[in-house]
């Protein structure tokens, strides 16, 4: 970030240090937090889904044996 930052003054040419692109930054990074949260949840949640669906189909039948028939 820091790196970003200075390259960023340097192209004021010596106007002084302007903040404006440490808030751009601070912005971007809030707003990719807040969009890829609930996007990450969103994706799991369906995968676990589907995890959940494709064990519950594979688990085997239970065959009565000659011992459980009356």
């Amino acid at each position: 970030m820091r790196i970003v930052l200075d390259a960023m003054s340097q192209e004021a040419h010596g106007r002084g240090i302007c903040g404006m692109p440490a808030m751009a930054a601070l912005f971007a990074g809030v707003f990719i937090t807040l969009v890829t949260t609930p996007l990450i949840a969103i994706v799991s949640y369906f995968i676990n889904r589907y995890i959940q669906k494709t064990a519950k189909a594979k688990t085997p039948a239970v065959i009565p044996n000659k011992s459980t028939i009356l």
